[in-house]
């Protein structure tokens, strides 16, 4: 891919390869991730880059969430990829637990639940349910029902601090990207008026 989008769950489900590649005539891959810190989408950056070429391109998404530091969402879905030591490192370093789930797979196995062996069993037989159709390299659409009355939804008014390691991981993205000459693009997406009121 020539085109990278690097961010949290509102990247993967903001950023549709299939739109932007048939306007800007790109060949582009959403790496974003449910609940990714800058530390995380470093993570995730440099295990892409472990085995794919440098994209020419990388898009990253910034907002309020991803400067925060906190458990990885989800898990278990990437107990199939520490085999890749890059990803391993940047999980391990957030959550030490990755450590047993690598090398002691029975450590793992309470945090199975149904949702993750339906999809195992998806997987192997290659049944498609509704979200394996409209997922699109790396772009997980999301589809809700708008409520009519926006005002009603409550946003927990509290402030964001900026967790150590934050800045730090930034610079090291940008840094891959000046080593591998590729073109850095920050988008901050639309955001509902009233989740604002965090700031």
């Amino acid at each position: 891919y020539n085109t990278l989008i690097v961010g949290s769950s509102r990247a993967e489900s903001h950023f549709a390869p299939r739109i932007i590649d048939s306007i800007a005539r790109l060949n582009s891959y959403n790496i974003g991730i449910e609940g990714a810190s800058i530390p995380l989408m470093l993570g995730v950056f440099d295990a892409y880059l472990a085995n794919s070429k440098p994209p020419e391109y990388v898009v990253v998404h910034i907002d309020i969430d991803v400067v925060i530091l906190k458990t990885i969402n989800r898990f278990p879905r990437y107990f199939p990829y520490l085999g890749n030591e890059r990803l391993f490192k940047s999980l391990n370093k957030i959550d030490p637990r990755f450590f047993w789930f690598k090398y002691i797979p029975f450590y793992s196995q309470p945090f199975m639940n149904e949702s993750y062996v339906n999809s195992c069993l998806r997987g192997y037989f290659g049944v498609k349910n509704e979200f394996d159709r409209s997922f699109y390299k790396g772009h997980a659409p999301v589809y809700i029902e708008l409520k009519e009355d926006l005002d009603s939804v409550d946003y927990p008014l509290r402030s964001t601090p900026v967790e150590n390691g934050t800045f730090e991981s930034l610079d090291s993205i940008i840094t891959i990207c000046k080593r591998n000459k590729s073109k850095m693009i920050f988008v901050v997406s639309p955001m509902y008026y009233r989740k604002l009121n965090v700031l």
